[in-house]
């Protein structure tokens, strides 16, 4: 493959990735970053009602029923990779 067909190869991969960004930021409502994607899933698993706003200082949102009803709530996304050794 020649480096011209390496290029137009990525490009069309950055194009699909920012593509789907923009789906995954429709969906969450914020933009698709790893963070604000951690805490949509968070808030749906657990039931959190995120802030409005993502620059909430404290807290990403608080549980609007149950036990810790009105208790704010952080969520902390970690990156993990696997390397393979050989």
């Amino acid at each position: 493959m020649s480096d011209l067909e390496r290029m137009k190869s990525l490009a069309a991969l950055v194009k699909q990735k920012n593509d789907a960004d923009k789906e995954i930021a429709e969906v969450i409502g914020r933009p698709a970053l790893q963070g604000h994607f951690g805490e949509y899933v968070a808030a749906g698993v657990f039931g959190v009602a995120l802030h409005d706003s993502a620059a909430q200082k404290g807290s990403d949102g608080r549980f609007p029923t149950g036990r810790w009803r009105a208790r704010t709530w952080k969520s902390s996304t970690i990156r993990r990779t696997r390397a393979c050794w050989i």
